[in-house]
């Protein structure tokens, strides 16, 4: 187990998400950080219609396990790469990965990343009881592509109505369209069980154009 490095304020009041929505979106974000073209969330049902299990995955650049310390276990210190979100309209700081505590009291990730030693995998998991410590395991080689999968497990008081297209296809749009829209040239993809949400519907682009401005000399 390795304990977080909690800067300025606890878990318990950092302003964590409590809106599921919400949540989801974090860790969609989180994807989209990493690089990834295609980000898929999913769901598993229990035998009730309620939500099991929900899995967020993405083809990102992975968490490099060298530098896990300074960005899983900065807890309020994460650090993001020079595009990071910016893309978002507030920094997180390190608050997305819990954003799971919203709807359930365990999440796991398994990860892959590109190392000098080639594509390394390992797995880290968090929980409610323990929110100050994550158990993190050794890397190990492997031969699949990079990419992490967020599981998050012990579902309490999610029915899947609550998590189905039509549900949450607003939100998603609310949110990613923009991004999804801008960065068209390469691909992007969120994938909702197993249907891609569509931004077209939400942005008109026929109204939208390309346009160079000289501000101060440096051509935007």
């Amino acid at each position: 187990k390795l304990g977080l490095s909690v800067k300025n304020q606890s878990v318990e009041t950092s302003g964590i998400t409590k809106d599921y929505k919400e949540a989801l979106c974090e860790y969609v974000w989180n994807g989209f950080e990493a690089n990834a073209t295609r980000v898929e969330i999913l769901f598993v049902a229990n035998e009730l219609e309620g939500v099991a299990e929900v899995i967020i995955k993405d083809n990102g650049d992975g968490i490099d396990y060298s530098t896990l310390e300074d960005t899983f276990g900065a807890f309020l210190a994460s650090q993001k790469s020079g595009l990071s979100l910016q893309l978002k309209s507030k920094a997180n700081k390190g608050k997305g990965r819990f954003s799971f505590l919203a709807f359930a009291p365990n999440a796991q990730w398994k990860t892959i990343f590109k190392s000098d030693k080639g594509n390394l995998t390992y797995n880290m998991s968090l929980n409610e009881i323990n929110k100050n410590e994550y158990e993190v395991s050794a890397p190990v080689e492997t031969t699949d592509p990079t990419g992490t999968i967020v599981s998050i497990t012990s579902v309490d008081a999610l029915k899947m109505s609550d998590v189905s297209y039509d549900a949450l296809e607003d939100t998603l749009l609310q949110v990613f369209a923009w991004y999804l829209y801008l960065n068209k040239h390469r691909k992007i993809s969120l994938v909702l069980d197993g249907k891609e949400v569509d931004y077209s519907s939400y942005i008109n682009s026929d109204m939208s154009l390309n346009k160079t401005v000289n501000i101060e000399g440096i051509l935007f």
